[in-house]
């Protein structure tokens, strides 16, 4: 397990990193209309910060995927997929198993990566998804609810 479990017992509604939520899911200033909503929980972590699951599970995806840059997503015994995005490492591969709490990457993007830096100027955040339905075939929905 990269990087090692986290001290603590995280909760069904815990954050994926130790850092203030940014901006919520589908809320963007920028993109008012309803198909350019944001699909995801921002969260306001600086460049190089550790970042994990919320839930146990598999790994189904670890690499880059040009717009959220490296992302990685969790499959749980349930049929949810977690994804992370704007990694600026993965430290886990495709196929693993992961607890609740296990560091998976850490935060950032990677140079010129697109939207890595959009929240209130930072260079690095993270930002967390919620797939049912599957990871890229089903529905977003908010990590927080």
């Amino acid at each position: 397990m990269a990087g090692g479990a986290l001290p603590f017992t995280l909760g069904p509604l815990a954050s994926p990193c130790d850092f203030p939520r940014g901006l919520p899911f589908g809320f963007f200033p920028t993109y008012p209309t309803a198909d350019h909503l944001h699909k995801g929980q921002d969260w306001l972590a600086p460049a190089g910060s550790p970042c994990w699951f919320r839930e146990a599970g598999v790994v189904v995806w670890a690499q880059d995927t040009g717009q959220l840059g490296n992302y990685v997503a969790l499959r749980t015994a349930t049929g949810v997929h977690w994804g992370l995005a704007h990694l600026r490492r993965i430290d886990v591969a495709v196929g693993q198993q992961v607890a609740a709490g296990d560091v998976v990457g850490l935060t950032g993007g990677v140079e010129g990566e697109p939207g890595a830096g959009l929240v209130v100027g930072m260079y690095g955040h993270l930002h967390e998804e919620r797939w049912v339905g599957g990871l890229w075939t089903g529905v977003r929905v908010d990590p927080m609810g």
